[in-house]
């Protein structure tokens, strides 16, 4: 299973049904991961176009700490 899939189940499993309450999740989950920043200032930062996924643009520390984050999210709950 992958970074999102794993991420979308956990959501799932903390009752985030809606689209809305997904990108809310998500965005907090970013915010947690980059100090601050949303969604939108992360694809400022990185240089991302409107669509591009930030997830397809991380380098290994980044996708290492959002892996972390998910399982710490899943304890959690």
């Amino acid at each position: 299973m992958n970074c999102p899939d794993m991420f979308a189940e956990t959501a799932y499993k903390a009752g985030v049904i809606t689209n809305e309450e997904f990108a809310i999740f998500q965005n907090a989950g970013h915010m947690g991961l980059y100090g601050g920043l949303d969604v939108d200032d992360i694809h400022i930062k990185k240089g991302l176009e409107v669509g591009q996924k930030i997830l397809n643009y991380m380098d290994s520390t980044e996708l290492i700490a959002n892996l972390f984050s998910i399982s710490r999210t899943e304890e959690k709950l």
